[in-house]
């Protein structure tokens, strides 16, 4: 699911050894240099990030791959490996634009996803978030809202979220009906694998719409958020033990409720797919990913 792309989700069997995780895996994002006139960077000045991890764990990981908040869903750097004790630096530029200047600052991090032992993936670590002036306004007074309206969906329909009554249905919402029934069909077959497939192609598109809306610090929260939540998904398919599956949730849970905070969508509690441990594997998979897409098409369409 993370090995390339954080938003790609692939379906493949449990493997063995996944259980405990190396930590130790450091983050760092800074600014390569300071702007040109020694205060803040100006309209169409390139600003330039470095991005350094370091190893700090007991074991050797691999299959890194480097997003930034700035670049969207599509990792900017890769590699193989990374050996106990190692560091390895990678760079990302952007260039201020006339909005980052309105706001004063440009809010930015990273996230970073890898591997261990038998390819088993490990919790996503996140880098600090780093802010650069862009005009000589107080960073306080650039406050404002995170999401725009412009791009996202409109109209009083739309997936329903009511954790208090238990009710989480797609079938009120135009744009997802279809899916709703396809992916019902699917599971009455228990075709889970296509069930998990379709809301899958669902949620992605939820994520990419509120990226597309979202400020800096918005898109920070939507890359983390979604981060953490497949990582959540890989935790149940790689048969990890009960609390690294619920570590994993709740991670996901709170930056879910940290992103309503910023879209102003209120403080309804987050929906979980089976607490009870009723389900399993791709089943729970499916379901997770049914109230992921619920909880993204109520954000959405509620953003202030």
């Amino acid at each position: 699911m993370c090995k390339s792309n954080v938003c790609t989700f692939t379906l493949y069997f449990p493997r063995e050894g996944a259980t405990d995780e190396p930590n130790g895996l450091g983050v760092m994002k800074t600014e390569a240099h300071g702007p040109a006139n020694g205060e803040y960077y100006e309209l169409g000045e390139t600003i330039d990030y470095v991005i350094t991890l370091t190893n700090d764990s007991d074991n050797d990981i691999k299959d890194l791959a480097v997003y930034d908040s700035l670049a969207g869903f599509e990792s900017i750097a890769a590699a193989k490996s990374l050996a106990q004790g190692e560091t390895l630096k990678f760079e990302y530029s952007t260039i201020v634009t006339e909005e980052e200047v309105t706001r004063a600052r440009v809010v930015n991090s990273a996230v970073v996803t890898f591997n261990y032992g038998n390819d088993v993936s490990a919790t996503p670590r996140f880098s600090n978030r780093v802010y650069s002036k862009t005009n000589e306004a107080d960073d306080a007074a650039a406050e404002a809202g995170h999401f725009g309206k412009t791009g996202l969906p409109s109209g009083e329909a739309f997936c329903m979220l009511t954790a208090g009554e238990a009710v989480a249905s797609l079938t009120a919402c135009p744009e997802h009906s279809e899916a709703a029934g396809e992916a019902a069909e699917a599971e009455t077959n228990e075709q889970w694998f296509e069930a998990a497939r379709i809301w899958n192609a669902e949620a992605e598109k939820l994520y990419a719409e509120l990226w597309e809306a979202g400020d800096d610090r918005a898109k920070c929260a939507v890359l983390e958020e979604r981060a953490m939540f497949y990582a959540y998904l890989e935790a149940i398919y790689d048969e990890m033990s009960a609390d690294a599956v619920s570590f994993r949730r709740l991670r996901a849970e709170a930056l879910h409720k940290r992103l309503r905070g910023l879209a102003g969508a209120g403080d309804t509690d987050v929906l979980s797919a089976d607490t009870a441990g009723e389900l399993s594997g791709i089943e729970l998979i499916a379901e997770a990913l049914r109230l992921k897409c619920v909880s993204l098409c109520e954000l959405v369409h509620t953003v202030k």
